[in-house]
């Protein structure tokens, strides 16, 4: 089992090791990290209502930094998206998990909240699209959970991860439902 970038290796762990009779994807991304990460950031804009000059500012670094990376050559960690070294990010950029999971060939179980603004819906597309007619693919859409696997209302905020809160029991059932189906 693997959450967000977890998930998103999942597959490619699981069929590296080769010993593995499924792999469950918990808010897996189906796209590059920094395609992600220009969302996201683009999401916490929208946040502020009109977006401020500084907040369109940061934006537009952020912009410049992934497109450094994604060009050829080296790349200073001050001038690569979160100050990571390039490499980790030109890594990530390979990774196709779509086609990690159907290089699998074992069972896979997909799950994503609805209010998860970290993994969007543009990743369910690509994931339906891939898995949605396999017969090898349960996949499980939560209306009310973020990111995280917990409850929320309204509009998905970075804020709510700093709540107490627990991964739902339907999830948590769906997944264990699916693993005992597995054996």
């Amino acid at each position: 089992m693997g959450h967000s970038q977890g998930g998103m290796l999942a597959a490619r762990i699981a069929r590296l090791s080769g010993k593995a009779a499924g792999s469950i994807l918990w808010a897996a991304p189906a796209r590059p990290l920094l395609d992600l990460l220009l969302d996201q950031n683009r999401y916490l804009l929208s946040l502020e209502g009109a977006p401020s000059a500084q907040g369109q500012a940061r934006l537009a670094e952020i912009e410049r930094r992934i497109a450094k990376v994604r060009g050829d050559g080296a790349v200073a960690r001050s001038d690569s998206p979160l100050d990571m070294p390039a490499v980790y990010w030109r890594t990530f950029d390979a990774v196709d998990p779509v086609a990690d999971v159907r290089a699998l060939h074992v069972p896979v179980l997909w799950l994503q909240g609805e209010r998860d603004f970290q993994v969007t819906a543009p990743d369910w597309q690509r994931w339906q699209q891939a898995l949605g007619e396999d017969p090898r693919a349960t996949m499980h859409r939560y209306a009310q959970l973020n990111h995280l696997g917990i409850v929320g209302s309204g509009v998905a905020d970075p804020r709510e991860y700093g709540r107490a809160g627990h991964v739902a029991t339907e999830l948590i059932a769906d997944t264990a439902q699916w693993i005992d189906a597995q054996r």
